[in-house]
């Protein structure tokens, strides 16, 4: 593979040295760029700021400074803070492309780290060369981009409700999950649940027959990893799979999940969360006037929330 430095595929642009409290927050604005790496690095959107002019959409954003080299695609305009630089194209490159640069970009941050900024040798680093690139490119799929909208206009606080604490099987069916051997199946369509942390615990896609039904919650031994599980599914023997014997969805199931997560500092590996401990676990949920769940409160919140309103495809498609 041909390698070229950064500066011959890229013009680099500064970013601008402002006081971000001197900046107007605006909800339908530009895109602030800061260095850090979440939420594609955009800390806020504010007003535009008189006598400068964003950046492009297509562009690419890297942090030189704070979270060194996290590299990302921008499809709006935007600006950048001192700590950040952006990067325009000098021949035109595809979506898929970009994306397989912030690959390589990112792969550097091993060189840099808070007190070693990349913003006097960013523009030497070493790149494929686009010929190499465009290939890698023709086997990207680009996802249609999250709206960062809520599905509902309304502002819900957590300390709207009372909180008591419940048991879990007060509300779920408890089953351990079967471990099917590796000889017996193929790759497939069906999720085959593990224990793990990441991609919604899903450790293979197989093509055996679900054992447990969609809309069900799934919390893995080690870490007590939980997650909502939107189709029907199998899982190993290190899974307890929740289903709830009560009226129950999408956003009701990612409100549970989230409480459960906070309890993984109690779960190691030499301290599993088996069925038998589920049965005993309880979680602390918003009540309504009878003392009772409410539900319906879980599932307002959660569509008061950023991007929420993604979700509602997802559950048309469930």
């Amino acid at each position: 593979m041909k390698l070229i430095p950064l500066k011959s595929l890229f013009d680099i642009k500064p970013g601008i040295k402002v006081r971000f409290n001197k900046l107007t927050p605006s909800q339908q604005g530009i895109n602030f760029v800061s260095a850090g790496c979440r939420n594609n690095g955009v800390s806020a959107t504010i007003k535009p700021i008189q006598g400068i002019a964003p950046h492009p959409a297509g562009a690419l954003s890297v942090a030189v400074g704070g979270s060194v080299l996290e590299t990302f695609l921008q499809t709006t305009p935007f600006y950048c803070s001192e700590h950040v630089q952006a990067l325009l194209p000098k021949k035109r490159l595809s979506d898929s492309e970009k994306l397989v640069y912030c690959t390589f970009i990112r792969a550097n941050q091993y060189r840099y780290s808070y007190g070693r900024p990349a913003n006097k040798t960013l523009s030497k680093l070493l790149l494929p060369h686009p010929d190499d690139v465009r290939r890698m490119a023709r086997k990207i799929k680009i996802l249609k981009p999250f709206s960062c909208h809520s599905a509902s206009h309304q502002k819900i606080g957590l300390t709207e409700r009372q909180w008591k604490w419940f048991f879990l099987r007060d509300f779920f069916t408890m089953q351990r999950g079967r471990r099917i051997p590796n000889q017996t199946y193929k790759a497939g369509k069906i999720p085959y649940v593990s224990a793990s942390r990441i991609n919604n615990g899903i450790m293979q896609w197989i093509d055996k027959k679900p054992i447990f039904p969609k809309n069900s919650l799934s919390i893995g031994d080690v870490g007590c990893a939980a997650f909502y599980q939107p189709q029907s599914f199998c899982a190993t023997s290190d899974v307890t799979v929740l289903s709830p014997v009560f009226s129950f969805n999408l956003y009701i199931g990612l409100f549970i999940t989230t409480l459960l997560n906070q309890e993984r500092a109690k779960w190691f590996y030499s301290r599993r969360i088996k069925l038998k401990k589920c049965v005993r676990l309880k979680i602390k949920l918003p009540v309504d006037n009878k003392d009772n769940p409410d539900w319906q409160f879980m599932e307002k919140y959660i569509k008061s929330l950023p991007y929420s309103s993604n979700l509602k495809q997802r559950e048309i498609e469930n």
